[in-house]
């Protein structure tokens, strides 16, 4: 399913619906530049025990884990509350199309998604456990790769 939209609208309103998530399956989260992170607005909870998230990203031949820091984590579960997965922005991480991602490693991909084709700095998610039947998550934001900002006064 694509959330894409659903993920990025910033509305409580509409949902990501990770409720059926089962084991060794996977979030795709993807931007056209590298990013260090996702803010995660949770509405669902996860009560699922000892469910750990593992993010990677594609660096060219396969999925390497980004050592990410998640804080959903409440009590030892992730998406147990609202909070900020992170990660120091891998030097290795390209750009690729899920297409060509997936051609790579021999597995399939819908004809139909609606970014199969486009080119992106993609990350892979993948949950320890099922989720639980109420995981929801109201949006899943990109955090910018750097942390200096400027001004201009004029």
């Amino acid at each position: 399913m694509d959330y894409s939209t659903v993920a990025q609208d910033g509305s409580t309103a509409t949902s990501v619906d990770l409720s059926s998530l089962a084991a060794g399956r996977y979030v795709y989260v993807g931007s056209a530049v590298p990013f260090r992170g996702v803010n995660i607005d949770v509405d669902g909870a996860n009560s699922t025990g000892s469910t750990v998230l593992t993010a990677s990203y594609w660096n060219g031949a396969a999925w390497t884990d980004t050592s990410d820091t998640d804080g959903t984590i409440s009590g030892g579960i992730s998406l147990a509350q609202d909070g900020s997965v992170t990660w120091t922005v891998p030097a290795t991480w390209v750009s690729a199309s899920l297409a060509k991602i997936f051609a790579s490693t021999s597995s399939p991909i819908a004809a139909a998604f609606k970014w199969r084709d486009t080119s992106m700095y993609w990350t892979r998610w993948e949950w320890s456990q099922d989720m639980d039947a109420a995981v929801t998550l109201d949006h899943m934001l990109g955090i910018n790769e750097s942390t200096a900002y400027a001004e201009d006064p004029t």
